[in-house]
């Protein structure tokens, strides 16, 4: 029998399991509650409320038993009312998520029975699933991972109830109640074997898990739930299709990321790359805008997970685009238009949905702005800084060409007459028509192209950049006042600014809204776009068939003149931070769980049918070898190699399984305690030492059958008794009496 086979064991009481349970239930509630908080784009009042108090009631066990009565029936008629005013003014899943916090909440106010634990349960895992279906964050994977511990943590203590000991916390469990002792009372009690156990339980529902989920096949749950979706009909300003100046600004100040990308070849990646998301074709009194007439012509497309070019139209325009493969993680709630470097070959979705393309702009977006991050993958990106125009079906003549050509032929509202109008006064049209006299006499040819970098660098030297500025008060168009002064100017300014030269110029012009540039993240070998890093710039016209982008803020034009030559030196904007190393951990969520598809199957698939082709192939080839070996063992058994050979294999196997055994005796009575201090390892030494001391007196009644022989060895049987059966503090000296007794025993 071993040493720990005697060990008393402290057990749990019905008031020790009750506590644990409702402190189990309460902690659910705050997972689940937080899991609310972190979701974007819903109100974090109801949530955030719920969370505080749950979060006290913990804190403070003794508070559920000073709520009075009366509380309880009034709770329900506020529900009601509460409930019918946030379903007639809130979406549905937005008031079906603040009645289950309710809910909730009230559960963790009071102290429950088994039939409300179990209720506490079924909404804690609502709550969580529906906010990770509806987010698909990383929070979400922490959240249902403590769901899963905590759960099954209560059922286990729940399910005691069944076995005998039916308990419930009440006011009275909670009296006198101190985290302290509680704590130290729950320590003391505390089994390593249990908690190995139930670790074991958790690694089976974990492996359970993981094959559920590679196993199954993918479905988007919003198509099968159409309900189970939040609105979010707003983006940021400054990427929406009306923009006013300093809103890209505004942008500019939130550091967080807004985008990631998966990116297939660093090595032909710019340094500075720009993200194109929006084209602004109508400018009005500090106002640029998508055109109502930009707006009609978007085409609209059916549902589809796929979006590409024309195979014709690459051919002409880009015919050396490659088959590189580029994953989009587009953060919720940043735009319905998606980034991307220009033209490319095709764009696929992880799911079906609707979008919009615009022919005339190079943009696509999507029928309602993601509440929750967003996967597209585009095919061959091209990095060149030209745009081609849209062109007339019938004579396939670009349209801006058409309108330098024949100016009567397009509606001044109509696109892309819009690219050139100037709706200011007479006074400033003077002040831009002298600027751009000013300019054109500084270039030595008409080129529009040249004329935008002179009109660039004529703007840097008379204009600083700075993201500090006031707003603009007084009369007159925002944009000439400013160029009228040598204030300081952020990226809107400038890029205004040159749009109304070029349009002044006989150029047509636009503005780009989206990102420029970004860093590499160091430890998952992927891009971070911050919206910091938003940005504006400019597009012209180059007279032929191209939109050229310019871009006019200070450092632009350097950066659009290497574009094509130079490459990314990445260790040049590597990210090794701290706040790099957590967001890593956020794209390997992204890669391994959100954005696992029914691709991501077949190739685990096949993957796996491989390994195990390949383990099969070399268990056969060992398999071989050792027939091999033992035909030849069998057809010469003594040879002296192969004997020798066998005979130090066994004497180290053999060597190896005594000092084995030697220290798992030795280790075995002390390992487990070694964790828990001095206290419980002197209980284990005198454990085991009553049960030596027992076996030695078992030994002494075998051997000694004659009552003189006994008699001169009463003292020491005495001793053996003291140690075996009396209170420690009556024992003698343990050792000495031990070895003075094996001695006795051999004499006999």
């Amino acid at each position: 029998m071993h040493w720990w086979a005697y060990k008393r064991q402290d057990r749990l009481n019905r008031g020790d399991v009750a506590a644990i349970a409702w402190f189990l239930g309460n902690f659910l509630a705050l997972v689940s509650l937080s899991s609310v908080v972190s979701l974007e784009n819903t109100s974090n009042l109801v949530p955030g409320f719920a969370l505080l108090l749950s979060g006290a009631v913990f804190i403070f066990p003794r508070l559920p038993g000073k709520i009075p009565p009366w509380f309880w029936k009034l709770s329900n008629v506020l529900l009601v009312v509460f409930l019918v005013i946030d379903f007639l003014r809130s979406e549905f899943v937005a008031a079906l998520i603040n009645l289950n916090v309710l809910l909730i909440l009230l559960r963790s106010l009071a102290y429950r029975r088994k039939r409300e634990d179990m209720q506490l349960i079924l909404l804690c895992m609502f709550v969580i699933v529906i906010c990770g279906v509806l987010s698909m964050s990383l929070s979400f994977g922490i959240h249902i991972v403590l769901f899963s511990c905590c759960a099954m943590s209560l059922l286990f203590v729940i399910n005691l109830r069944e076995n005998g000991m039916e308990m419930s916390a009440g006011k009275e469990t909670f009296e006198s109640f101190s985290w302290v002792q509680f704590i130290a009372h729950i320590w003391r009690k505390f089994d390593l074997r249990h908690f190995g156990f139930g670790l074991f339980l958790f690694g089976i529902l974990i492996a359970f898990t993981v094959i559920i989920f590679v196993s199954f096949p993918r479905f988007h749950l919003g198509k099968v739930i159409p309900f189970l979706q939040l609105k979010n009909g707003s983006s940021y300003t400054g990427f929406s299709e009306h923009v006013r100046f300093g809103e890209i600004t505004e942008i500019k100040e939130d550091n967080s990321i807004a985008m990631r990308i998966d990116i297939p070849e660093v090595t032909n990646f710019p340094s500075a790359p720009y993200w194109r998301m929006l084209v602004l074709d109508y400018y009005f009194n500090g106002h640029f805008s998508v055109s109502e007439d930009a707006k009609a012509k978007r085409e609209q497309q059916p549902e589809s997970s796929r979006f590409g070019y024309r195979p014709i139209f690459l051919k002409q325009h880009y015919p050396k685009l490659d088959d590189e493969k580029w994953t989009f993680y587009l953060e919720g709630g940043i735009s319905r238009f998606l980034p991307t470097t220009g033209v490319y070959r095709d764009l696929l979705f992880q799911k079906q949905q609707g979008f919009y393309f615009n022919p005339y702009h190079h943009t696509i977006n999507t029928n309602e702005v993601s509440p929750s991050v967003l996967f597209y993958q585009v095919r061959g990106m091209s990095f060149e800084d030209k745009i081609p125009d849209a062109f007339i079906p019938i004579t396939r003549t670009p349209i801006t060409r058409k309108l330098l050509s024949d100016p009567d032929f397009f509606k001044p509202s109509e696109y892309p007459a819009t690219t050139l109008i100037v709706p200011v006064s007479e006074e400033e049209k003077t002040y831009l028509e002298e600027t751009a006299d000013l300019i054109w006499n500084r270039i030595h040819d008409r080129n529009p192209v040249h004329f935008a970098y002179a009109a660039s660098q004529w703007l840097g030297l008379k204009h600083s950049y700075s993201t500090n500025l006031a707003a603009h008060t007084g009369e007159g168009d925002p944009v000439i006042s400013w160029m009228r002064n040598s204030s300081d100017g952020h990226c809107e300014y400038f890029s205004g600014a040159l749009v109304l030269l070029c349009r002044t110029a006989g150029i047509p012009a636009r503005v780009v809204t989206g990102f420029h540039g970004g860093s590499w993240n160091g430890f998952e070998d992927y891009f971070m776009i911050k919206n910091s890093e938003a940005h504006a710039w400019v597009e012209i016209f180059d007279g032929d068939s191209y939109w050229v982008r310019v871009d006019p803020t200070p450092g632009g034009n350097q950066e659009i003149m290497k574009l094509n030559q130079a490459t990314a030196e990445v260790s040049s904007f590597v990210d090794s931070s701290i706040a790099a190393y957590f967001d890593s951990i956020r794209i390997l969520w992204y890669r391994r769980v959100v954005n696992f598809d029914n691709q991501d199957q077949i190739d685990l698939l096949n993957g796996v049918s491989s390994s195990v082709r390949e383990l099969v192939d070399k268990s056969k080839l060992k398999l071989s070898l050792l027939l091999v070996e033992l035909r030849a063992l069998i057809e010469d058994p003594f040879n002296k190699e192969r004997l020798t050979l066998f005979g130090m294999a066994f004497l180290t196997f053999f060597g190896i399984y005594l000092i084995i055994r030697i220290l798992l005796s030795r280790i075995r009575a002390r390992a487990y305690f070694k964790f828990f201090g001095t206290r419980k390892r002197k209980r284990v030494k005198q454990l085991k030492d009553r049960v030596l001391a027992g076996q030695l007196l078992e030994r002494f009644r075998r051997r000694l059958i004659d009552m003189e022989l006994i008699e001169t060895v009463r003292g020491s049987i005495d001793e053996l008794r003291v140690i075996r059966f009396g209170a420690v503090d009556s024992w003698p000296t343990v050792n000495p009496v031990l070895k003075r007794a094996r001695k006795l025993i051999k004499t006999f």
